[in-house]
């Protein structure tokens, strides 16, 4: 029963609702979601009201992001 709640805990904290509760409110953080970086403003405590502002990073260290031009 407890192994079954840890893998129900760990699969929220996975999600953007999950990293983004962690959040402290009026402050800004970096979130890395499905391997792309994302910065993130929480305006409000409660996860099922609007966050505030959640946008991807021009400069995301994802490597599929890593277009050179020659």
């Amino acid at each position: 029963m407890i192994l079954e709640q840890k893998k129900v805990q760990d699969s929220i904290n996975d999600t953007v609702e999950g990293k983004t509760s962690k959040i402290p409110n009026d402050k800004f953080e970096t979130i890395i979601y499905e391997g792309c970086e994302y910065l993130v403003y929480k305006e409000q405590p409660d996860n099922n009201k609007a966050l505030g502002f959640m946008a991807h990073k021009g400069n995301c260290s994802n490597p599929i992001h890593n277009h050179f031009s020659n």
